[in-house]
């Protein structure tokens, strides 16, 4: 995944792309990892007591906390992208960095043993 993320960093300007398009395809990185990210904590026991529910798992809680936080960023950076456009390069590339920090944690997260 990580990879595939630093191919479309890397390949998205030299096809000619520019930064907007550069950044819509970080969103659907973001989106994508993050929701990795949520399928691999689902139902099992969760660190971050913001994201844990009563019994101390991730669950539907933790799911809506994360979504809402990604809608609100994802959202944030398109306002502040139409005052300024060129905003859109340090976005994009907070937001692949994101992406493979979802990707490493997912990956983590399915090879812990669930019992």
């Amino acid at each position: 995944m990580r990879t595939l993320i630093l191919l479309l960093f890397l390949t998205c300007p030299m096809l000619g792309a520019n930064w907007n398009t550069v950044w819509k395809v970080s969103t659907v990185a973001l989106l994508t990892t993050n929701m990795l990210d949520c399928h691999s904590s689902y139902q099992h026991p969760e660190l971050n007591p913001l994201l844990r529910s009563a019994n101390g798992n991730f669950s539907d809680r933790g799911v809506a906390i994360k979504a809402g936080v990604i809608v609100g960023l994802l959202v944030t950076q398109r306002l502040a992208m139409r005052k300024y456009p060129k905003a859109a390069k340090p976005f994009a590339i907070s937001n692949l960095a994101a992406s493979a920090a979802f990707a490493y944690v997912a990956k983590r997260n399915y090879s812990l043993d669930k019992d």
